[in-house]
């Protein structure tokens, strides 16, 4: 018959158990012996933001990129991610892609440690539920920098064309402004072709593309659009056809976007026609994967047609302007032509003969002619009169 006393120092030894089965890491937090987190190594560090992200030093220059892609931020993970910006201010490029970013988060992240980054190049905010309170945001505090970002993309979030007008005008110096490659259009004077395909545009990327053509205006050297497989909708491609028409635009891919939400708007595909129709640039329509009814294909391809006959005669790389016209020309003159050989002097033979009287009673130089030694042409002599010669020397 068991004591009266015996349960409890079951009970007890059971705890004790209990108490030395906890891993050290739980058992320092039971005992309140918790590691701060400035004295955290990196690999600590970065053991953390592994739960929910991903975390990169370069242990030569410091630099630091910080990853959270598909992963719901909550309470805790938005504290690590304050103590990170926080220690390491050499972070320079931020990807927060599909993690349910707000705007009360992102304002929390810059007042914990986001503005203390002395050297952000790069914030990739997109996909997430900011709107235009955090555009706004992101222009006051960022815009007026010295040193100014380098990449900013807050592609799919709920921003307006306004919007996506006010971002391009108050970043002038961007390289890429959701996904768009603003500097090279700008600078590359030899591109002529903007290639946007599979970016996953929608509306304010299409007013930011009008804002950077008309920015160049007349002296445009982008004439080939290529806005394929892309999430373009009906008002998306018109702020798109009416923004391009005073442009020089010749070429326009807009396949495989929903261009008329499933066939119950054509707006875009009316305004497009009248670009095309009433401006005459557009001359090359590529629409593959947009459904719209027979008559707009009938109309487009018609009005195409003349566009192709009014674009002006483009120069080769001798600098001759060829036209069909002359390129007909050219075609014909080089198909009944014979090719002269290399060296068309090589078996040729002449025989010259000077008439020394004639020289002579006209006091003319004689004059000899050679061929040239590598048969390359002519080579001319003249023979001095011996009396002037002589009357010279005397």
């Amino acid at each position: 018959m068991s004591s009266p006393n015996s349960s409890p120092k079951r009970s007890k030894s059971k705890g004790k158990d209990r108490e030395r089965s906890r891993s050290p890491s739980r058992l320092r937090a039971s005992k309140g012996a918790k590691k701060k987190t400035k004295d955290m190594s990196l690999e600590e560090m970065i053991d953390r933001v592994k739960k929910f992200g991903k975390l990169n030093m370069d242990a030569k220059t410091g630099v630091g990129t910080l990853e959270v892609n598909s992963k719901r931020l909550m309470g805790e993970d938005i504290g690590v991610l304050v103590d990170v910006f926080k220690r390491y201010t050499e972070v320079q490029h931020i990807r927060l892609q599909k993690c349910f970013l707000t705007d009360d988060l992102l304002e929390r992240l810059f007042e914990g440690g986001l503005k203390g980054l002395r050297h952000l190049k790069s914030l990739w905010i997109g996909f997430n539920m900011l709107t235009e309170r955090s555009s706004k945001f992101l222009i006051e505090k960022f815009s007026k920098l010295p040193r100014q970002l380098q990449h900013l993309d807050m592609r799919s979030n709920s921003l307006s064309e306004e919007n996506a007008e006010e971002l391009y005008h108050a970043f002038p110096n961007l390289q890429t402004l959701n996904e768009i490659q603003v500097y090279k259009y700008k600078r590359d004077l030899n591109n002529n072709i903007v290639d946007c395909h599979a970016l996953q545009l929608k509306l304010p990327e299409m007013k930011i593309l009008v804002c950077l053509l008309q920015q160049l205006g007349h002296r445009c050297h982008l004439h080939t659009l290529d806005l394929s497989n892309n999430l373009i909708s009906a008002k998306g491609l018109k702020v798109l056809a009416e923004g391009i028409r005073l442009l020089p635009v010749q070429e326009l891919d807009i396949s495989y976007n929903p261009c008329t939400d499933g066939d119950l708007d054509f707006s875009g595909i009316d305004a497009l026609y009248l670009s095309i129709h009433r401006h005459k640039y557009i001359a090359r329509l590529c629409y593959e994967g947009v459904s719209m009814p027979e008559e707009y294909m009938d109309s487009l391809m018609c009005s195409m047609q003349v566009n192709k006959q009014l674009l002006p005669a483009q120069k080769n790389d001798d600098g001759v302007i060829k036209d069909k016209f002359a390129t007909y020309i050219y075609d014909v003159v080089a198909q009944r032509t014979e090719p002269l050989p290399f060296n068309h002097y090589k078996d040729m033979q002449f025989d010259y003969v000077v008439d020394k009287n004639f020289c002579k009673f006209n006091r003319a130089p004689a004059t000899e002619v050679t061929m040239h030694k590598f048969n390359r042409g002519f080579d001319l002599f003249q023979k001095q009169d011996e009396r002037a010669r002589i009357k010279h020397d005397i």
